[in-house]
């Protein structure tokens, strides 16, 4: 069940300097804020800028509203991003937007791995037992259960099955035939 719950939040802050435009005096800077939630081995991002101007934004104030955060699952952070109304909604409007878009990225992410894990249970099962009845159905049910083994019936190990034969590309044996085939109709020359 810990899997399923928000382990970790944590933000990045990265400031970009920008070039004083003709009519400012100094250099102005934009700070980048990067949120990445994790729910265990997988993490969702959201990227937003934090502010722009001479003073950067304190990371630590603006990012206080997710500590609330810490232990909900995704779904109950989303519900309790979108129950907050009012000013609270106004003031932290960058930071729902933030918290929307790095909990659409983890629930993107725990879906894939989910996917994932179901096609490689899917893929391991549906090989050995696809292999499993195709044996069964060439050589019989006693031959499967043997096949299925990896003992022979003296109690020892089976030996590996031996290599399939090297089949070169067609192609080249293609090619006389066909020159063959074009000089069928030509006439010798003298």
């Amino acid at each position: 069940m810990s899997e399923r719950r928000l382990s970790g939040i944590e933000m990045f802050a990265f400031d970009v300097v920008m070039e004083p435009r003709e009519n400012e005096p100094r250099k102005a800077i934009r700070r980048y804020g990067l949120l990445k939630l994790s729910c265990g081995a997988a993490a969702g991002y959201g990227v937003c800028l934090i502010s722009e101007g001479f003073a950067p934004a304190d990371l630590v104030r603006w990012s206080a509203c997710f500590a609330r955060l810490r232990g909900l699952t995704p779904e109950e952070a989303s519900a309790a991003a979108a129950a907050e109304r009012g000013s609270a909604a106004e003031r932290h409007a960058e930071q729902h937007a933030l918290l929307r878009r790095a909990l659409a990225d983890l629930r993107a992410a725990l879906e894939a791995r989910r996917a994932g894990a179901r096609l490689l249970l899917g893929l391991g099962a549906a090989g050995l037992l696809g292999g499993l009845a195709a044996r069964g159905s060439a050589h019989g049910a006693e031959q499967c259960a043997a096949a299925a083994s990896p003992r022979c019936p003296a109690g020892r190990l089976a030996p590996h099955p031996p290599p399939l034969p090297y089949h070169p590309d067609p192609l080249p044996r293609a090619l006389p035939r066909a020159s063959e085939r074009a000089c069928v109709g030509r006439r010798p020359t003298a």
